[in-house]
């Protein structure tokens, strides 16, 4: 009876080694089993221009073709798209002004614009409109407004709105570096 009670009081080492053994491997099992199932998506393949569907500056605008010469078609896999025109980024000055509220709160943002190469006016004429735009901008804006990660890419948002269709387009964005609050 004594030799009873020390088999069926405790499994052996071995024994519990191979049950973990077992139960590791099958696990792994699952683990590759849910992974080729669920795998990912293949890569997307790269967008290839394609040479004749490629328009450039360079080339003379044939009759009839009603495709601006500022931008280049590519072709990819969802399609032909439209490449942008080339662009410049040109620092903007540091911008420091008060909120609309509370006004005791001042803002300074400090940035640059991505101004197309090829416009009707100057850089600097686009620049300082565009600083102008912003400065009244940030005067309209509460605090409430801007706060939080959310806040702020509606800020960023609104501020590309605004510059871009006050420019008539050839400011494209405004990229914003660094905006302190106080």
């Amino acid at each position: 009876m004594a030799d009873n009670q020390e088999r069926g009081g405790r499994p052996s080492l071995v024994a519990v080694a191979i049950v973990v053994l077992l139960l590791t491997l099958a696990a792994a099992g699952a683990g590759v089993a849910v992974g080729v199932l669920l795998g990912a998506p293949p890569p997307s393949a790269p967008i290839i221009a394609d040479t004749a569907a490629v328009s450039t500056a360079n080339e003379p605008a044939k009759p009839g073709d009603t495709k601006p010469q500022s931008e280049t078609a590519v072709s990819g896999p969802g399609g032909v798209a439209k490449a942008p025109a080339p662009a410049t980024v040109v620092p903007l000055p540091p911008i420091l002004t008060n909120l609309a509220d509370p006004p005791t709160t001042w803002i300074r943002l400090e940035g640059a614009v991505l101004v197309q190469k090829e416009t009707e006016e100057s850089q600097d004429q686009l620049v300082e409109r565009a600083d102008e735009q912003i400065v009244a901008y940030l005067r309209t804006v509460k605090l409430g407004q801007i706060e939080g990660p959310s806040g702020f890419l509606y800020l960023r948002e609104d501020l590309n709105d605004v510059v871009s269709t006050l420019s008539k387009g050839q400011v494209r964005a405004v990229l914003i570096s660094s905006m302190v609050l106080e």
